[in-house]
C-alpha cells in the first residue's frame, strides 16, 4: 500500500498539532486511504515527553511537492508549512481562513483541541483506537485545554479525556503535572527561540499580525529580561515584515498573560482591543489564558479579518 496523503499540523508545532497528525494519518490508513504524518518545526519538550511515554518516534519533515496534504489543527494559509499546494482535507478548531478550488473533507468544531475532534470522528465512524493512539489524543486534549482550565474547554473535551484516560489507565492530574513541567523548561532555549516556538501569523484586514505565546507553569525564565525581550521582538517584527507583533507569556496556573509589545503601535492597538489603558510593557491581562479565544478575536475586531 503506497503512501499518498501527508497529514501535517501548523508550523511551530505544539502537542495537539503533532498528535493529531499522527493519529489521523493512522485512522486514514485504516479507512484504506494510505497516509503518513509529518512535522515542520521543532516539537517542544512537552511533545517529546509524550511520545517518549507512548514509546513512539516523533514524525519527521517530509517532501510536500506533488503530495496531497491533509491539514490538522490549522487551516489558514499563513500557518501552513511551505510547499503545501493540494489540500485534500482539514480538521481544525480555529477560525476559518481557507478557500479551495474544489470540495474537500472539512471538519471544524469549537472544541478545545483538534485531538478531541479526532476522538469524536473515531467514535462516529466506529474506528478503533489502539492504546498508543488513545494516549496521544488524551495528551493533546490535556495540553490544548491546559487541563480544562482554558476558556476554550468544552464539556465534550472533558468527556473524551475521561474516556481516553480510562482506556489507557492514565491519571490525568499526574500526566498534566509532568507535561506542564516539561513545557515550562526553557533552559536550553534562546529568547528568540522561545518567542518563535509557539508563534502564528494572522491576516487581519490589510495588516499582517504576529502573535507568539509561551505557556508556562512558572514565569521564572522571563524574570529580569524585559529589555532583552522587547529588543528581540523588534528584531522578529522587522525580519517577518509585520505590521504588529505581540508576545504573551501565559501563566497556566494563574490564568493570566504577560503581554509584551515592541512599540507604541502595538500598545495603542492593545488599548483599543482589550479596552484598557496599557502603560507598562509588559502588562498583565488578567484572566486571559487563550490566544485563540481571548487575544486574536479582540485584535481582529479592531483590524478586521
Amino acid at each position: 500500500m503506497s503512501e499518498k496523503i501527508i497529514v501535517t499540523g501548523h508550523k511551530n508545532p505544539d502537542t495537539d498539532t503533532v498528535v493529531s497528525a499522527v493519529v489521523w494519518s493512522g485512522l486514514l490508513s485504516k479507512m484504506d486511504k494510505p497516509a503518513s504524518p509529518a512535522v515542520f518545526g521543532e516539537p517542544n519538550k512537552e511533545t517529546e515527553l509524550i511520545f517518549e511515554k507512548a514509546g513512539m518516534d516523533l514524525p519527521e519533515k517530509k517532501e510536500l511537492k506533488g503530495k496531497d496534504v491533509f491539514l490538522v489543527d490549522h487551516n489558514e494559509e499563513g500557518q501552513r508549512p511551505a510547499g503545501v499546494k493540494n489540500v485534500v482535507g482539514v480538521i481544525d478548531h480555529h477560525k476559518l481562513g481557507i478557500s479551495t478550488d474544489s470540495p474537500i473533507f472539512f471538519r471544524n468544531e469549537p472544541l478545545g483541541s483538534t485531538s478531541g475532534i479526532i476522538m469524536k470522528i473515531a467514535d462516529e465512524r466506529g474506528l478503533k483506537l489502539d492504546e498508543k493512539e488513545s494516549f496521544l489524543l488524551l495528551a493533546g486534549i490535556v495540553s490544548d485545554t491546559l487541563k480544562f482550565n482554558s476558556p476554550t474547554t468544552t464539556e465534550e473535551d472533558k468527556i473524551y479525556a475521561r474516556k481516553l484516560a480510562e482506556a489507557t489507565d492514565t491519571d490525568i492530574d499526574e500526566l498534566a503535572e509532568e507535561m506542564f513541567k516539561a513545557k515550562s523548561d526553557l533552559s536550553d532555549k534562546s529568547l528568540k527561540e522561545v518567542i518563535e516556538a509557539d508563534y502564528k501569523d494572522f491576516e487581519m484586514g490589510e495588516k499582517k499580525v504576529g502573535v507568539g505565546v509561551a505557556e508556562v507553569a512558572t514565569t521564572d525564565f522571563f524574570e529580569g529580561k524585559k529589555t532583552e525581550i522587547i529588543e528581540k521582538l523588534k528584531e522578529v517584527k522587522k525580519e517577518k515584515q509585520l505590521d504588529f507583533l505581540f508576545f504573551g507569556v501565559i501563566d497556566i496556573i494563574k490564568k493570566d498573560t504577560r503581554l509584551y509589545v515592541p512599540s507604541d503601535k502595538e500598545k495603542e492597538l492593545a488599548n483599543k482591543a482589550f479596552e484598557m489603558k496599557i502603560k507598562e510593557n509588559p502588562t498583565i491581562l488578567r484572566g486571559v489564558a487563550s490566544r485563540k479565544k481571548q487575544i486574536i478575536p479582540p485584535l481582529s475586531n479592531i483590524l478586521g479579518g
